[in-house]
C-alpha cells in the first residue's frame, strides 16, 4: 500500500482531519494533504513527526522503495 493510502487510512482511523493531524505533528496541513494526494513524499524528519502524531513507527508509513523514490525526486529537484 503506498504512503498516500496508508497515511489517509491511519488518519481516518483516528478520526482526524488533515488540519488536526498537521497540528499534532507540528507540520502544515497542506503537507498532510499533498502526501495523501500521492504527489509528495516528505523528508524523514517530517515523516517521523507524522508517524509519532499517529502513534505508529515511520516504517509503518513508508516502504523502502518509496524512500529511494523520494531521494531520487529530491536529487532531481536540486539539479
Amino acid at each position: 500500500m503506498p504512503l498516500a493510502d496508508r497515511l489517509a487510512y491511519l488518519r481516518a482511523e483516528r478520526m482526524l482531519t488533515q488540519q488536526q493531524l498537521g497540528e499534532r505533528a507540528g507540520v502544515a496541513a497542506i503537507t498532510v494533504g499533498r502526501t495523501e494526494a500521492g504527489g509528495y513524499i516528505p523528508h524523514g524528519t517530517t515523516l517521523q513527526k507524522i508517524a509519532k502524531a499517529l502513534g505508529v513507527e515511520i516504517r509503518d508509513l513508508i516502504e523502502p522503495a518509496e524512500i529511494v523514490e523520494g531521494r531520487r525526486r529530491a536529487k532531481n529537484a536540486a539539479a
